[in-house]
């Protein structure tokens, strides 16, 4: 392989390293409007005694990740999670009040 050729290859390596973290971000914002949607209509009661249980039993997901998707698709639009991510807005949400953080 000459050097032209593994420029290319690291590029694509590159190219798909972005796509795929697009497309954890993506995945993270559709976990926190489905878990919102589950939690606000209750419908985990149709095999759950509680929230909680159907975090841990139905979806395995961690209680504070859980909270923490679904208190940002309160407070960012998908523009916002989309050019930050995750963790970043879970930062500025726990070190910005909240007027600052609609102002940010």
């Amino acid at each position: 392989m000459d050097l032209t050729e593994k420029q290319q290859k690291y590029e694509e390596y590159i190219n798909n390293i972005f796509e795929a973290k697009k497309a954890i971000i993506k995945c993270a914002w559709d976990i926190g409007v489905n878990l919102k949607e589950i939690k606000e209509r209750e419908l985990y009661l149709l095999d759950c005694r509680n929230f909680d249980q159907f975090l841990n039993e139905r979806v395995k997901i961690e209680r504070s990740t859980a909270y923490h998707c679904m208190s940002l698709i309160n407070d960012y639009q998908w523009k916002d999670f989309e050019r930050w991510g995750y963790k970043k807005l879970i930062t500025i949400k726990s070190l910005l009040k909240e007027e600052e953080r609609r102002d940010f």
